[in-house]
C-alpha cells in the first residue's frame, strides 16, 4: 500500500478530470485488491494463493509486466484499449507512491524475515497506513470516505479482470487466477471498506475491543486524530530517518515523498503516450523501474533497519 485514501488522493492529483478517471482510481489501488480477496459471506477457493499473488506483484521486477500489460492492451478493439491503457496507467502511478512511500513507511512500521514475527509487523504496518489515510483524508475535505471511491461499472471491470487472468497464466504461468479472480477482488474490498466505514467511529470502537490483533483494527484507522500530533506521522519536523536497507540517513517528510512521486508520474504519462502511438517502451520501462520494486528498494534486497515510530513514543 499505502491505504485507499491516499493513494485515490494521488490519482486525483494527477487525473481529476480525466474521461475514465472511475477506472484510474482504482487502478491506483495497484494490485492491493488482492489482499482483499477471501473477505467475504460467500466461500472462495485459492484465497491464500490469490493474495500471495498480489504479493507477487509487489515483489517482482514491473517492468516487463507492464510491457506485457500494454501489449496486450494494444491488442485489444479500441473501445477496450481505452480502458486497459487508463487502468495500466492508474496502476503504473499505484507503483510511483509506493516505491517513493514505503522506504519511510517500513522504517517506522518495522519488518521481520522470521515467519511468527511477520503478522504483528504487518499489523504495524496497515496501523501505519490506516494512520496516514486519517491525516489525508482530514486535509482534503472534497474527499468523501465512501466504498464509491473504488467504484467500476462490471463491464468495464470485466474487461480489466481479464487482463490479469491473461496476464498470470501467460507470463507468470499460474492458473489459479480466473478471469473473474480480479473482479471478485475488487469486490471483496468494496465489501470490506464498507464494513469499516464509520463516520461516528462506532465501528472502530467495535473493532478496538473486540478485534485488536486483527486486521480489520488495523485498517480501521485511529478513534482520535487528536493524539495522532505527537507521533508526527507525516515527519513533518523533518527527523531523521534510515534507508532501510543500507542505513543511509534521510529527511523527507511524507509530504515531500508524495511530491517526488508526482515526478515519477510525468516520467509515467511521457512512457504512456508513447505506448499509446505503438513505439516500442521496453527501454523507457526498464529505465524508470532500474530494477526497484514496490518495497521502494532494490530486488531482493534485505532490510535491515527500522524504529517503531508508534512503539517508542505510548
Amino acid at each position: 500500500m499505502p491505504a485507499l485514501i491516499t493513494h485515490y488522493e494521488f490519482i486525483k492529483s494527477q487525473a481529476k478530470q480525466d474521461k475514465y478517471f472511475d477506472i484510474l482510481a482504482l487502478a491506483g489501488q495497484g494490485p492491493d485488491p488482492f489482499f482483499f480477496y477471501g473477505y467475504s459471506l460467500k466461500k472462495q477457493k485459492n484465497v491464500k494463493e490469490v493474495r500471495n499473488f498480489g504479493t507477487l506483484l509487489h515483489h517482482t521486477n514491473v517492468a516487463p509486466v507492464y510491457e506485457y500489460m500494454l501489449t496486450y492492451a494494444l491488442e485489444k478493439s479500441e473501445s477496450e484499449r481505452e480502458i486497459l491503457l487508463s487502468f495500466i496507467k492508474g496502476f503504473i502511478f499505484h507503483y510511483c507512491l509506493d516505491r517513493n512511500a514505503h522506504p519511510y513507511i517500513f522504517y517506522i512500521s518495522g519488518f521481520s524475515n522470521i515467519e511468527k514475527e511477520k503478522r504483528k509487523y504487518s499489523l504495524e504496518h496497515a496501523k501505519i497506513e490506516s494512520y496516514i489515510d486519517a491525516i489525508m483524508y482530514k486535509k482534503c475535505k472534497e474527499t468523501k470516505k465512501t466504498p464509491k471511491m473504488i467504484e467500476v461499472s462490471d463491464e468495464h471491470l470485466h474487461v480489466i479482470s481479464k487482463m490479469f487472468a491473461h496476464l498470470a497464466k501467460r507470463y507468470f504461468k499460474i492458473s489459479y487466477i480466473k478471469e473473474d479472480t480480479y473482479y471478485l477482488s475488487v469486490k471483496n474490498m468494496r465489501f470490506v471498506t464498507r464494513l469499516m466505514y464509520s463516520p461516528f467511529k462506532i465501528k472502530k470502537l467495535f473493532f478496538h475491543i473486540f478485534f485488536n490483533k486483527h486486521e480489520l483494527n488495523a485498517m480501521s484507522g485511529p478513534l482520535s486524530l487528536r493524539k495522532l500530533k505527537k507521533y508526527d506521522i507525516f515527519n513533518s519536523s523533518g527527523q531523521k530517518w534510515l534507508n532501510c536497507v543500507n542505513g543511509n540517513i534521510r529527511f523527507e517528510s511524507f509530504y515531500e515523498l508524495f511530491n517526488n512521486a508526482k515526478k515519477d508520474a510525468e516520467t509515467v504519462n511521457n512512457i504512456m503516450k508513447q505506448a499509446a502511438s505503438g513505439l516500442e517502451v521496453k527501454d523507457l520501462l526498464n529505465n524508470f523501474v532500474h530494477n526497484i520494486d514496490h518495497d521502494g528498494f532494490e530486488i531482493g534486497a534485505t532490510k535491515k533497519y527500522f524504529r517503531l515510530l508508534l512503539e517508542n513514543k505510548r
